[in-house]
């Protein structure tokens, strides 16, 4: 435990003018908040530090961008000490410039970069064993054999080949012989030619299959000369991987994370044996678990965190330079879940829509569908948070409906028209028409600031981001294609309105392709995922063309947008 005077180091004060009442004052929820009085005044200070600050260099990329540009992510945390001391801790996630201990930053939860610790000392194993296996496997007498197997397979199969085919050639030239035999021969030749051929056909077959055994008798040969000069590099990755496997369960246990309690657990108890998974490459160096380990450490009491990213976005997320984040959700809900346990936290600044089944607006209905306007903040079908959405207003509303009604959704943050089907025939009808995407669907956002041209199309594959679900990144690799058309429809002093035309319908695909510096780079107003909280999406769906399912008549409907 760090020595009280230390703690100096790392507890910047405060702006002494601000009055709380600290008695009722709770922790804001680290995955869902707007950063306070108290938490602004803390990222203004240390984002000061960022501009001013000499005693260190990294290349954020805010003013001329290159290879090595790349933007953090920083954390503050408000704090009391015992003595009714108010401060802020500050963290950055990972490292900053190539270190993990910075002057003013709260340490990392374990150093890996210290040079007679156990994660060093392996290693430098472990890049001696990749090193011998890379010389084995680049030995000349591997590669020669490596060679002139790859050159006997080659030509045993063009041998092989050969045989078979002079082997059918044969058989089928004695087929015909026989054939004659049975209508012009004598019976004696008869006898003489079929003894003869059926000789002949046993040499042949014998022969191919001697060339057979004798093609795979030299690839064998070769194989296992390989096999025994592999020994040593086979054993070498066995050694390699038991080596790797116990440094990572060794490191595992030094990330140990403390809560207001004292009670200890690492990312093993936290991951594999809570979640039975496997720890997420990273987990425990981002900035929440950092804050609060020093925090709970040190006898600190948590007031309130906010976090920021600092400099040049990265290619895949969406990261703008100054705007607060949430704490990730695949690395540090789960250790955070362990170390917040019994704090008192604000509620979520996401609200939930709550209406009730007759005040869902109904722009058309008749037999077979239903077109109904949905307000923001209102799922479109149930989820993990417990509360109303279309789907469960509309069955209750329409028990006796078959299928499953919604056809397709809205985020839950966004408004607009959406289609019911209150059959199955219908559904399936409808179905097909958003597969084929028949269906067109026009949406008006308004744009927190100013974009560059008028108009354009935006092509750039998304796939979630597995460590922070729902959340969306851009993955020229394995992302899944997602194409946006886009107009401007009028530009003022607060942003800019827009008409988006998706031609696919990916999950968050509008609000990434404003907010992704390589669409337009603008995020949606009050998008809490990819841009900053407002008090609601500025996104509407506002037209839905579609082919009724019942008569085939194409069908226009609007909703007028709400701003």
């Amino acid at each position: 435990m760090l020595l009280p005077e230390h703690v100096d180091k790392y507890l910047h004060p405060i702006d002494s003018s601000i009055k709380i009442d600290l008695s009722s004052k709770k922790l804001n929820n680290p995955f869902s908040y707007m950063p306070d009085e108290l938490s602004l005044k803390a990222v203004n200070h240390l984002q000061q530090h960022l501009i001013n600050q000499q005693s260190w260099k990294h290349d954020f990329g805010l003013h001329e961008e290159s290879e090595d540009s790349m933007g953090k992510m920083f954390g503050v945390l408000v704090v009391e000490a015992s003595d009714g001391e108010i401060g802020y801790l500050a963290a950055f996630s990972g490292k900053l410039a190539g270190q993990v201990n910075l002057p003013g930053f709260v340490p990392p939860i374990f150093n890996m970069l210290e040079e007679d610790g156990f994660y060093r000392k392996a290693e430098r194993k472990l890049n001696d064993l990749n090193y011998k296996i890379k010389l084995a496997e680049e030995h000349p007498d591997i590669t020669d054999l490596k060679k002139r197997l790859k050159e006997t397979k080659k030509a045993s199969e063009h041998k092989i080949h050969e045989a078979k085919e002079e082997y059918k050639r044969l058989k089928t030239e004695r087929k015909n012989h026989r054939d004659l035999l049975l209508h012009y021969g004598s019976e004696s030749e008869k006898s003489f030619e079929i003894n003869r051929l059926n000789n002949e056909s046993r040499d042949s077959h014998r022969k191919y299959k001697d060339t057979v055994a004798i093609c795979h008798l030299e690839v064998g040969n070769l194989e296992l000369q390989l096999n025994q000069k592999q020994e040593e590099i086979i054993e070498l990755k066995r050694i390699r991987k038991s080596l790797s496997s116990s440094n990572q369960d060794k490191l595992f246990e030094q990330y140990s994370f403390l809560n207001t309690e004292l009670k200890s657990e690492n990312l093993g108890s936290i991951f594999i044996e809570k979640l039975g998974i496997k720890p997420p490459s990273g987990a425990g160096d981002c900035t929440a678990p950092k804050l609060f380990q020093f925090s709970f450490k040190n006898q600190l009491k948590p007031l309130s965190i906010a976090e920021f990213w600092w400099g040049k976005s990265p290619s895949s997320e969406v990261r703008i330079h100054q705007n607060f984040y949430p704490a990730c959700k695949g690395k540090c809900e789960p250790i955070l879940n362990h170390m917040l346990k019994g704090i008192e936290l604000m509620p979520s600044v996401k609200s939930i829509r709550v209406i009730e089944p007759d005040l869902l607006e109904t722009i058309f209905e008749d037999d077979d569908i239903l077109i109904i306007n949905k307000p923001d903040n209102l799922l479109s079908v149930p989820g993990k948070i417990k509360a109303e959405s279309v789907y469960s207003i509309l069955r209750k509303k329409y028990p006796n409906a078959d299928g499953p009604l919604v056809v397709h959704r809205l985020d839950m943050a966004t408004s607009g028209i959406m289609v019911i089907a209150k059959s199955l025939h219908s559904y399936k009808i409808l179905q097909e028409q958003f597969i084929s995407r028949t269906i067109k669907k026009t949406y008006k956002a308004f744009l927190e600031g100013p974009i560059v041209g008028d108009s354009g199309t935006i092509d750039l594959p998304m796939r979630v981001d597995h460590y922070d679900r729902p959340r969306q990144v851009i993955d020229f690799e394995n992302g899944k294609q997602a194409i946006t058309y886009w107009k401007v429809i009028q530009r003022t002093s607060e942003g800019t309105l827009i008409e988006f035309s998706p031609h696919t319908g990916r999950t968050h695909q509008l609000r990434v392709h404003s907010a992704h510096h390589l669409g337009l780079n603008c995020p949606i107003k009050g998008d809490d995922i990819y841009g900053k909280i407002s008090d609601r999406l500025y996104l509407h769906a506002e037209i839905l063309h579609l082919k009724h399912p019942a008569t085939g008549i194409a069908m226009t409907f609007n909703s007028i947008c709400p701003f």
